[in-house]
């Protein structure tokens, strides 16, 4: 369920730019504590484990540096996390 979480929360923050300026104004631990209220729970471990899984599943390059995009994007954001 959590891998599933974390899939969500990346393919929802792609499309959704409302939801990606909500988390672009927290830091730290302020993006783990808004996303888990909003239903995206998952670890550090469990995210990896979720960029592993999209990875191996991007058919096109252009599709693998979109994904490395959002997960730098959200490194990025929860790095005090």
């Amino acid at each position: 369920m959590a891998i599933q979480n974390a899939i969500n929360f990346l393919f929802d923050i792609d499309k959704d730019e409302k939801l990606r300026s909500t988390f672009n104004l927290l830091q730290g631990a302020e993006v783990e504590t808004k996303r888990n209220e909003m239903g995206y729970k998952f670890s550090p471990e469990e995210f990896e484990e979720t960029i592993n899984f999209l990875h191996v599943k991007c058919q096109h390059e252009e599709q693998a540096n979109h994904l490395f995009q959002l997960v730098s994007w959200y490194k990025m954001i929860s790095a005090n996390v």
